[in-house]
């Protein structure tokens, strides 16, 4: 399904609370001017997108959130500083406005752990921590080589734990409860980051890519080096994303229009994997800092909708295989990777 949209979709998403539902934020210019578009859809019974609700923004937007807690909230972020909240089922005019940073928003994360908290990245090298019902944030920091924010996003499995990403490609762990870096991951080359993704099945696996078009997957028990690195697209990778029904599913959109699915897997057995991880488990326990197995990743399959580069796309949480993408040729696409051979 290609459906044409007025502006360039910066940020889509499936929605989590409704099973037909997809939020897409958009922004261009008018006369200098960043303006934009925030849009709900639903998908219908014959196959359509229609329009559910629609309001215009006087400022681009660049990213937005469902609340984890609220069906009806959406955390939107823009090409000025104010961050905005949002009644889904009536976007006539945000209900409260956040104000902290100076510089245009690049990310934006609800905690899955507090319905009413979460997070924001800027251009200004900052990141935030919000709740709701309070405009200023509980609290914030600033990247000491003031590298502006580009990534941050809550652990999805450990509530404790934050990810930061300023510009120049480190990761900045951080304590959410004590407010403390904990550790900074530096990565082999220098690189410009560009995204990165949290496998919800396994709370070590990390992937991160960059503006070059590599893709780095990283072990958090294992900070040193990457467990494995692969050329995922021929320029910037501009989302990457585990798949929230398969563990071993991975996929990458690019600047170069491609939208590849990958599998992440081993030169072992079931048997032999299940070996290595009671192995590693037991050493760990003792304090030892392991490397089992050899990761494998293969790419499944290869689309290619746009004419012009994927700004954003995401994975359906309701069905297996639904993608929804969007790009700079003013259009997004609905496509199902799933066909009727598959197992």
């Amino acid at each position: 399904l290609r459906q044409e949209t007025e502006f360039i979709v910066n940020d889509l998403k499936f929605s989590k609370y409704d099973d037909k539902g997809l939020l897409g934020i958009t922004a261009d210019t008018f006369e200098t001017k960043y303006v934009g578009q925030l849009t709900y859809w639903r998908l219908s019974t014959t196959g359509q997108l229609d329009e559910i609700q629609s309001v215009g923004l006087e400022t681009g937007g660049v990213c937005l959130s469902e609340s984890s807690g609220f069906s009806s909230f959406i955390y939107t972020g823009h090409t000025d500083p104010i961050l905005r909240l949002w009644t889904k089922n009536n976007l006539v005019k945000p209900i409260k406005r956040y104000t902290y940073h100076n510089m245009s928003a690049e990310d934006l994360s609800t905690s899955p752990f507090d319905s009413e908290e979460f997070v924001s990245c800027s251009k200004d090298s900052s990141f935030a921590m919000w709740t709701m019902t309070e405009s200023e944030p509980i609290f914030t920091a600033v990247n000491e080589a003031s590298y502006p924010m580009l990534g941050v996003t809550y652990h999805p499995q450990n509530p404790s734990l934050l990810i930061a990403a300023p510009l120049d490609g480190r990761l900045e762990l951080w304590n959410r409860e004590d407010r403390k870096r904990i550790y900074t991951i530096t990565p082999p080359d220098d690189l410009i980051f560009s995204c990165m993704s949290i496998n919800p099945f396994d709370e070590y696996n990390m992937a991160v890519a960059d503006e070059t078009g590599h893709t780095y997957m990283w072990d958090l028990r294992k900070l040193r080096r990457p467990v494995h690195h692969f050329q995922a697209h021929s320029l910037a990778v501009s989302q990457i994303k585990f798949n929230p029904h398969d563990d071993k599913l991975l996929g990458t959109g690019g600047t170069d229009g491609f939208f590849h699915l990958w599998f992440m897997g081993t030169n072992q057995s079931k048997q032999e994997e299940q070996e290595d991880r009671d192995k590693e488990n037991a050493l760990r326990l003792s304090g030892v800092e392991t490397s089992t197995g050899n990761l494998n990743v293969e790419c499944l399959r290869s689309f290619k909708t746009h004419t012009l580069p994927i700004t954003t796309w995401d994975w359906s949480v309701h069905d297996l295989g639904l993608i929804g993408d969007a790009g700079s040729d003013y259009s997004l696409f609905l496509w199902n990777f799933v066909t009727e051979d598959d197992d």
